[in-house]
């Protein structure tokens, strides 16, 4: 059984030299009128954010979380439990157990919606990371927070072997819904990096500019002996004719989409900013660029993501299933 902690504000917590609000187990907060009892708003964090405080954060800390409610929503009280959830996976996490956990109220802090691009509803969970912000996209499970986090940190994975290649791609997760995780990988393998040194720029500069699109993975192969025995065993799969360097994109398992080295002109980086597109993905501003020079048709579907989660998650599903077996449809 779930027991929240009530809790009152302390403000004698120094963090970067800087006084911060912490919270107590003994008291309790006052509750939005409309919350429910036994759900205390903003309980959950290691203290509250002002912009002088998120000024400070952001010289001196290379990473924190910040979860965004306002201080008259009833459905950012109920979000209280989810928050619960994903601080307690960050402790028990070796990289982000000791990552700040903090909290900000929109409502009091109207200038950090000018601050952030892309926070257009609450609750939201931002990840702070080399001095950006980014804005989680997609409903509220932990399993999805967490990798979406490990994304934001690691955007491009170097590999020394085939069996970490292989691994990668192999990779198959689910939520705490049962439902599977649809990931897109991107491979590049380079083997005369003289070469394709331009090449291996645009790779490592669309990996850098996919950081905080959650579930878009690269990877990144330089070993020789390694890349001869991919081709060996994969072929035409990964690779074009006879060439040792490629770039290939899964977005279903066991189905690869070769980028042509040899004939495209275009930018790889731009390239790979269209194909590499997940199956559902979530139409903003910054999303609908890549969606539209895909040129191809688009299944737009209005969800609530707040107010009706359940219903969320099962047409997310419904529209990745349906996806899916299109894609093996056209190949």
């Amino acid at each position: 059984e779930r027991i929240m902690k009530t809790w009152r504000i302390i403000v004698l917590l120094a963090l970067c030299g800087v006084a911060l609000s912490a919270v107590d187990p003994n008291k309790k907060l006052l509750l939005v009128p409309s919350c429910e009892e036994g759900r205390p708003h903003f309980s959950v964090g290691d203290y509250n954010l002002t912009q002088k405080i998120l000024e400070e954060l952001l010289r001196t800390k290379k990473e924190f979380l910040v979860a965004v409610s306002t201080s008259n929503c009833l459905t950012c009280c109920k979000y209280e439990w989810n928050l619960q959830e994903l601080r307690a996976a960050m402790k028990s996490n070796i990289f982000l157990r000791d990552v700040p956990f903090t909290r900000l109220d929109v409502t009091q802090n109207l200038w950090f919606t000018k601050m952030v691009d892309g926070l257009e509803r609450y609750p939201s969970i931002i990840y702070s990371y080399d001095g950006k912000m980014y804005v989680y996209r997609y409903y509220w499970e932990t399993t999805r927070i967490i990798r979406f986090i490990e994304q934001v940190r690691s955007p491009l994975v170097e590999f020394e072997s085939l069996e970490e290649v292989e691994l990668f791609l192999n990779e198959r997760k689910r939520d705490s819904y049962n439902n599977s995780i649809n990931t897109v990988h991107v491979v590049g393998m380079f083997y005369d990096l003289e070469e394709v040194e331009e090449d291996l720029k645009q790779f490592q500069l669309a990996a850098e500019n996919s950081r905080g699109r959650a579930e878009i993975y690269f990877g990144l192969l330089k070993n020789k002996k390694e890349i001869k025995r991919a081709q060996k065993k994969y072929g035409s799969a990964w690779f074009e004719d006879y060439s040792l360097s490629t770039i290939f994109i899964q977005r279903i398992p066991n189905r690869y989409s070769i980028v042509d080295l040899s004939k495209t002109s275009d930018i790889i980086s731009n390239i790979l900013y269209v194909k590499a597109l997940k199956l559902v993905d979530e139409i903003t501003m910054s999303t609908h660029k890549y969606y539209a020079s895909a040129k191809k048709p688009i299944i737009i579907m209005l969800l609530d993501t707040v107010y009706d989660e359940e219903g969320f998650v099962n047409n997310i599903k419904l529209l990745e299933d349906v996806l899916f077996h299109f894609l093996l449809s056209q190949l």
